[in-house]
């Protein structure tokens, strides 16, 4: 049985923009009108509206807006906190040089046609990720922690978190899950590939996370070919491609957005010994026998009060229902913002819950 079958409507919404803003869009809308290219010019893709999905859109603009974000924070203004007005002229100056960048380019690919800019244009690192395909199901990236001095460890089964990433285009290769400039950016697979991961999550986990090439996400495919493919994860010929060997008593469900709403349809078959949701979007309430069976397992929910997307009440209604059906209500967390933690705004604002998530310490020591 599947909550896909209830008649409650599962709101849908593509995140594909969502997380090509992984940086805060502090630049207000005159300021974008002023310094926007020229639309007309060939090697300029604009694929929204959303000021911030432009500039992170635009060919080598990502890289600029990193390093000026990167900026901000390292710089304390005042010392009382960001003189916003030195701010935004950071931010403003740092368009003007990427803008600048895009007329005498040093470094560019070709482009002509209708051919999209590739986000993966960053530069090549050596990959904290591996490839894994299961030729039957899907196709992941994996992450083992660091071999230890002691041999008897390196044997030891890990724990696992499988990670179901949230709706996106998804045309990319696998590494779209790890570009820290790509459609889902911020969230593990990006943070660990690019070293930006917590210390609580590298040292302790394995992680697992399969991509939903040419599909939006993994929310329309069956059920029980996402499990016989985390079977395959844990079998020797999982093992044999590059999976982790995994403690099956410690397997942790994390899933954003359709991957959240999906993740708590597979907490149900008690494969897992907790779950992580962030911005849940599942509109109805679980039919009575979803919830005993969810009875026991703990769960981690993020949302935010002004996601656009999926609207906070699908959480509310999950937290309360699961607080409702287990005698310990303290194993159902809550992390309910008022409002967009990573600083998100206008057609994704507040659907960032999966980034704020993702690079909590607090999370992976629960």
């Amino acid at each position: 049985m599947t909550l896909q079958s209830q008649q409650h409507h599962v709101a849908r919404a593509s995140d594909t923009t969502t997380f090509l803003c992984f940086i805060r869009p502090t630049i207000n809308n005159a300021a974008i009108r002023i310094l926007r290219p020229d639309p007309r010019r060939k090697d300029v893709k604009v694929f929204s509206r959303s000021e911030t999905t432009f500039w992170s859109q635009k060919g080598p603009s990502p890289n600029a807006i990193a390093t000026l974000q990167q900026q901000v924070e390292e710089r304390k203004f005042d010392e009382g906190g960001d003189n916003e007005w030195r701010r935004r002229s950071i931010l403003i100056s740092a368009v003007c040089m990427n803008l600048a960048a895009s007329i005498f380019p040093i470094e560019t690919a070709a482009i002509s046609g209708d051919i999209s800019v590739r986000a993966s244009s960053q530069a090549p690192h050596e990959h904290l990720m591996k490839e894994v395909c299961d030729p039957n199901s899907y196709s992941a990236l994996t992450y083992i922690p660091p071999r230890r001095e002691n041999e008897e460890q390196n044997l030891k089964p890990l724990p696992l978190i499988f990670f179901l990433h949230g709706a996106g285009k998804n045309e990319l290769d696998i590494w779209n899950l790890a570009n820290i400039q790509g459609e889902h950016a911020g969230l593990i697979p990006s943070l660990i590939d690019n070293n930006l991961a917590p210390e609580e999550l590298v040292k302790n986990f394995a992680v697992v996370c399969p991509y939903s090439l040419g599909k939006a996400s993994f929310y329309e495919e069956p059920r029980s070919k996402i499990l016989q493919f985390l079977n395959w994860v844990c079998s020797e010929e999982g093992r044999q491609a590059g999976c982790p060997v995994v403690d099956l008593k410690n397997i942790f469900l994390f899933g954003f957005s359709d991957g959240a709403t999906l993740g708590v349809e597979l907490l149900t078959t008690k494969r897992f010994r907790a779950g992580v949701v962030a911005a849940y979007g599942f509109t109805g309430t679980l039919p009575v026998l979803a919830l005993d069976r969810l009875r026991g397992i703990p769960l981690w929910a993020f949302h935010s009060a002004d996601d656009v997307i999926f609207n906070v009440r699908c959480s509310d209604n999950l937290v309360r229902s699961l607080r409702n059906v287990n005698d310990d209500s303290s194993i159902i967390r809550y992390s309910r913002f008022d409002s967009d933690q990573e600083g998100f705004t206008g057609s994704v604002r507040g659907h960032s819950t999966g980034i704020t998530a993702s690079k909590l310490p607090d999370l992976y020591m629960w």
